[in-house]
């Protein structure tokens, strides 16, 4: 050992407490290896004359033993293995068939191994790491970047929304730890005979009890549901349990993976009661679906009403103010009862040079590129809540973000339809086409999408009483709506929005006309038409291909809403 600690110095042989248990385990293991040699001295003593057969006798077992530990000890010095890796090479080593050196390597693998479970109990019952040289499996990852608050905090200051910027960024760095905190498998320390199943339980216990010590620390939770620790009486019964592991001898995979799944059940179900049944998750669902998801339809298309003519405009943050007033008076004006989650709800111009704009092939060979507006960088904010700040993780209220694009789209186009009659008979006609796919399709994705999609989730949630089951839930109902909205494929997405686009051409089109000189711009209203034909056509031949491949069921789902009658599909030859 004084050896190994000289090569520290030398090699760069990194130290630790797993080191350091592997140092006490060969002591141990060495220890009835020196008693020989005492006694073996005082035979000799006796007896000068003793031969070697009798010494190679009394030593015999450590022949085998000897070269494997310090075989063992050579990789150890290599650097290679240290802190929980080091059970890899142990397990290695002790794979040779050889009892007595099984027995020793075990005994070396108790040692370390009573190290990992006390890392492992601060870990779980108090969600605390206790790692001063790297060595555990979980690791704490980068937390809000401090410059970024500080970026943030001066821009909002020479902004318009300065004060109220600064508060809420102020908010968040005293929330810093407790909501942006997050742990890891440290993949690297990983060892062989834990699965990355199991860690990444062991990673959700923790951080859970994590989360409720920081809650009742910042007088976050209810006084009804405060109790000492999250596993509330069962404390007692899961310390016994990880002290009976603490003891055993050998590893058990079965038995740990066991002890660790009813620690997580508990802990997920405490988080469950927390944040479905204290927090009211399912009200607040329900408001996002309303407020992100256009569940509100009547409170968007006052506000479009209210602003849809200076957010036509290229964007600035100057507009904020007034968006936000003008969102709150459309709010007022279609009696919203509770005011109280209104506040958390914020739009937010983010500018062009911030925005990273996805620019089609089609576009870049064209050489256009998509006119920047208030609509294309306007963006809804929600002040995000303890505890639902589990569920509603940052990437998630991207996706959502993403669908509230989506669905603005489908608004706008609805409520700029030409709304004048007109004695041109062409002209009415392609209105009515544009008007019935956009109804159609926004049909498809608010009842068949949206709602049919939310009850899935409600259900789900009803029937569970385990946080990682909602979580789940939740994600699964984000990425069925991207997906059954066609933002992930491509040539359907692409085709929505040249529809689109086309009907707000169309609009603006209209909206500059009189019927005085509309009969000079029949050459535009003659290539919106075209276009919107062949983009049509084009939807539907996809629509009808993937269909007749049996894709995916969705796709049919919005072929049969904008193609019941098979009016377009035997407009454009489709059997």
């Amino acid at each position: 050992m004084t050896k190994l600690s000289e090569k520290e110095s030398q090699d760069g042989l990194r130290s630790g407490v797993y080191l350091s248990a592997f140092c006490v385990g060969l002591d141990n293991v060495l220890e009835p290896y020196r008693q020989a040699i005492l006694i073996i001295e005082q035979e000799v003593l006796r007896d000068s004359h003793l031969p070697i057969s009798y010494l190679q006798h009394q030593l015999e077992e450590y022949q085998m033993t000897f070269p494997v530990l310090a075989e063992t000890l050579g990789y150890l010095s290599s650097g290679k293995y240290y802190g929980c890796r080091i059970f890899d090479l142990l397990y290695q080593q002790q794979n040779c068939g050889i009892k007595s050196v099984e027995d020793c390597l075990q005994v070396i693998i108790h040692t370390c191994y009573k190290t990992m479970c006390k890392q492992l109990s601060t870990w779980l019952l108090h969600g605390v790491i206790t790692d001063r040289y790297e060595e555990f499996y979980i690791c704490q990852t980068k937390p809000l970047d401090e410059d970024e608050i500080d970026s943030n905090l001066d821009h909002s200051a020479s902004s318009g929304q300065g004060l109220l910027d600064i508060v809420d960024i102020e908010s968040a760095r005293i929330m810093n730890e407790f909501k942006y905190l997050r742990y890891a498998v440290r993949s690297e320390v990983l060892p062989a005979h834990i699965p990355p199943r199991i860690a990444d339980k062991i990673v959700f216990i923790g951080e859970s009890v994590r989360i409720y010590e920081n809650a009742k620390d910042l007088s976050l939770l209810d006084d009804s549901s405060l109790i000492s620790s999250i596993y509330g009486n069962q404390m007692d019964e899961i310390t016994l349990k990880l002290k009976t592991l603490n003891a055993r001898q050998i590893f058990s995979l079965g038995i740990f993976e066991e002890v660790i799944d009813e620690i997580r059940s508990a802990v997920a179900e405490s988080l469950w009661r927390i944040v479905v049944e204290d927090a009211n998750l399912i009200d607040y669902l329900k408001i996002l679906k309303e407020f992100f998801l256009l569940g509100r339809g009547e409170l968007f298309l006052a506000f479009i009403d209210q602003c849809n003519d200076f957010l036509k405009k290229p964007p600035n943050t100057i507009m904020e103010h007034d968006l936000n007033l003008a969102f709150q008076q459309a709010a007022h004006k279609i009696l919203l009862p509770d005011e109280d989650f209104l506040s958390q709800f914020r739009l937010k111009i983010i500018l062009p040079d911030a925005i990273q704009r996805d620019v089609t092939e089609e576009q870049q060979e064209s050489g256009k590129e998509p006119a920047e507006c208030g609509w294309t960088s306007l963006n809804l904010q929600y002040n995000v809540q303890w505890p639902l700040h589990l569920i509603l993780t940052k990437p998630i209220l991207e996706k959502i973000q993403l669908e509230l694009q989506n669905c603005w789209k489908l608004q706008m186009q609805k409520r700029q339809e030409w709304q004048e009659q007109t004695q041109f008979r062409s002209i009415w006609n392609l209105r009515n086409h544009m008007a019935f796919l956009v109804d159609n399709l926004q049909y498809y994705l608010q009842v068949d999408v949206l709602e049919g999609q939310f009850t899935i989730l409600v259900d789900k949630i009803n029937i569970t009483k385990d946080f990682e089951h909602v979580r789940i839930a939740h994600d699964h109902f984000i990425n069925a709506l991207i997906g059954q909205s066609f933002r992930l494929l491509k040539p359907v997405s692409h085709c929505l929005d040249e529809i689109l686009n086309l009907c707000q051409r169309f609009c603006a089109f209209v909206n500059r006309q009189t019927d005085e000189v509309l009969e000079s711009y029949e050459e535009e209203f003659e290539d919106i038409s075209k276009c919107f034909e062949r983009q049509t056509s084009l939807l539907l031949k996809i629509l009808s291909s993937v269909r007749s491949h049996q894709a995916s069921p969705h796709l049919s789902q919005l072929l049969l809403r904008i193609d019941f009658n098979k009016f377009f599909s035997a407009s454009i030859g489709i059997s």
